[in-house]
């Protein structure tokens, strides 16, 4: 199989002998007319309903490649455009951006219809010598940004824009080359379309697995098969917990009871009084709805909100030292490193009471970021938040921190109870006992940790197949220059000159049909 050769963007040192047979080196200025576009004022602009379109930079991105560009929010009539002096644009014609970082979107597009083009746009109007998907599709092949000057706003020169390098075929071969060109792209993009899906079936498909995980769903079967399994008394090992732990903690603060209330005030926290489960849904046997913050170490201090900003300033953030974790590292339901700020040893000791250790769930509490959830990882250690997050530390012999993420981001009932609970309007937000106070559907202990399995083992597939898409996508990618590539190198259909023979007929070579051209074209 011989070398492939490149296309040269330049006709310096190119020779026709370097092309297959019948085709011939030709400049972009010999094969279109490079036309800049008009200044547009704004108040021409806004108008419907005139005979001309007059397209922007940005309406070349409204339509896929290949496609045609027929309408635009703005219209001229021929005296605004003769006024303007905006040059009437033909059908067909091949339209690019010349001015700006738009040159490196690399847009080519036909325009459908007669239209007007602003001063960042260029238009290539081909003449009789190439056809205009066929001059389209080869100027796809081109980075117009290394063609551009190198000032700070970078444009294209029409004076180096004609001497662009256009390997020319045969005018039939041309038809063939667009035709076979276009089936293959065609195939190429139905295939990017239906990858281009995979990411939100992916989605709906964990957003699946965590709602059948909260629900009891996913387990079904493991309930009904595993020996371990206590069908009931949930609910009351965590009452028991709670009040052991009340105690406990009022032992070593030293505080006497309230005179006046029998209630221990974590009872009266989460209204236990009026029964634990409300109005919430039937949890599958041996589940219980129990309050988020009932299943801490301290049942009034489940949550840790971070320091407010009196207690940490931007100034006091340093290059290296104890990592301080904000929203941005918080992923949907992951945690990365990215972005984290760092504190002195000394601050860190400050803010001790903010501390993060690996199995915290991190809970962004307000603005955009609002809701996302994720547990601290394993690496974790002795670091410290901002002011913007949550921290619910949880006894693990009840509540396994990644079942408490499931929960937040798949139980439509406790998404529920999460909404419903934001404050404020310009920026909402979450605190303390909004979060406390939110009831999960608890399984027992070692249902959790089989539900953490099989979601894991769940997300391990999806992720795998989201892998194998992003790779198929970079293939298909990389297969619509190399189609495009093998067209302009005259490999992709038999060439004009391989036919007649076979045909035992003449044909016109491309440099026959340029000269002809360029005989019935007079010169300016």
């Amino acid at each position: 199989m011989s070398a492939q050769k490149p296309i040269p963007q330049s006709l310096h040192n190119a020779t026709d002998t370097d092309l297959p047979e019948g085709w011939c080196h030709a400049s972009l200025g010999t094969v279109a007319e490079l036309v800049s576009g008009a200044g547009f004022p704004l108040d021409r602009q806004g108008r419907q309903g005139l005979a001309y379109p007059f397209f922007k930079v940005g309406n070349l991105g409204n339509v896929e490649s290949g496609q045609e560009l027929k309408e635009a929010p703005d219209t001229v009539d021929s005296a605004t455009a003769q006024e303007l002096r905006a040059r009437i644009i033909p059908p067909r014609s091949v339209l690019f951006a010349k001015i700006g970082m738009a040159i490196g979107l690399n847009r080519r597009r036909l325009n459908g219809v007669a239209c007007c083009i602003d001063n960042n746009m260029m238009a290539a109007i081909p003449n009789k010598a190439a056809l205009s998907r066929y001059l389209l599709r080869f100027l796809e092949t081109l980075s117009f940004m290394e063609l551009a000057s190198a000032t700070t706003v970078p444009s294209l020169r029409k004076s180096e824009l004609v001497q662009v390098g256009v390997p020319l075929a045969p005018l039939a071969e041309q038809k063939r080359i667009v035709a076979k060109v276009e089936e293959l792209l065609t195939q190429v993009n139905a295939a990017r379309d239906r990858l281009a899906k995979v990411p939100k079936i992916l989605k709906r498909f964990r957003q699946s697995v965590l709602a059948a995980a909260c629900s009891g769903r996913l387990t079904e079967d493991w309930r009904t098969a595993s020996v371990k399994y206590q069908p009931s008394g949930l609910l009351e090992r965590v009452l028991t917990a709670c009040e052991g732990r009340w105690n406990l903690v009022n032992e070593k603060r030293k505080a006497a009871p309230h005179p006046t209330r029998a209630e221990p005030a974590w009872k009266r926290k989460y209204g236990l009084q009026e029964g634990i489960d409300g109005e919430f849904p039937e949890p599958p046997l041996g589940w219980a709805w129990v309050p988020l913050g009932m299943l801490g170490n301290d049942p009034l201090h489940t949550v840790q909100t971070g320091p407010f900003g009196a207690q940490l300033h931007r100034n006091e953030f340093t290059e290296t030292g104890v990592p301080v974790v904000a929203v941005g590292n918080l992923t949907g339901m992951g945690f990365t490193r990215d972005g984290l700020y760092f504190i002195t040893p000394q601050k860190a000791k400050q803010l001790a009471k903010y501390d993060l250790q690996a199995g915290d769930v991190l809970f962004a509490r307000s603005g955009a970021t609002l809701g996302k959830v994720c547990v601290a990882p394993s690496f974790v250690r002795d670091w410290r938040m901002t002011g913007h997050i949550l921290r619910a530390r949880f006894d693990f012999e009840f509540l396994l921190p990644e079942y408490a993420v499931y929960a937040l981001h798949g139980d439509p009932t406790v998404i529920a109870q999460v909404m419903g609970n934001i404050r404020g309007v310009t920026r909402p937000g979450f605190n303390t006992n909004l979060l406390e106070v939110v009831r999960l559907q608890l399984p027992p202990i070692d249902e959790q940790h089989e539900i953490v399995r099989r979601v894991e083992a769940l997300f391990k597939l999806a992720d795998a197949i989201e892998k194998r898409v992003e790779a198929a996508t970079k293939r298909a990618d990389k297969l619509t220059q190399a189609i495009l590539a093998k067209a302009f190198r005259g490999e992709l259909v038999p060439t004009e000159a391989e036919l007649a023979r076979r045909a035992g007929h003449t044909y016109e070579p491309a440099s026959a049909l340029l000269e002809r051209i360029r005989r019935q074209i007079p010169r300016s």
